[in-house]
């Protein structure tokens, strides 16, 4: 399984932040076909660092009814 999120390094370590998307080929080449208009004035190496790259994967997911099987949780609350 492949999962698509974003991660950010807030000090000498990595995070997850936002939502995490269960991600495949098919899923994967929506979210390009979708970005096409502002993909091609960016490099291969700078796609992934695209904010919007993530929001594309978020609303293919979205649309293809993906995300309707995922559970979301809060935090557990401190006793």
């Amino acid at each position: 399984m492949t999962l698509a999120s974003r991660i950010c390094w807030p000090a000498d370590f990595a995070m997850t932040c936002g939502v995490i998307v269960p991600a495949d080929a098919e899923l994967m080449a929506d979210a390009v076909c979708n970005s096409m208009a502002w993909l091609r004035y960016v490099g291969p190496e700078q796609v992934a660092d695209d904010p919007r790259f993530a929001t594309a994967i978020y609303r293919s997911a979205l649309d293809a009814g993906i995300m309707d099987n995922i559970v979301f949780r809060g935090p557990a609350m401190a006793s």
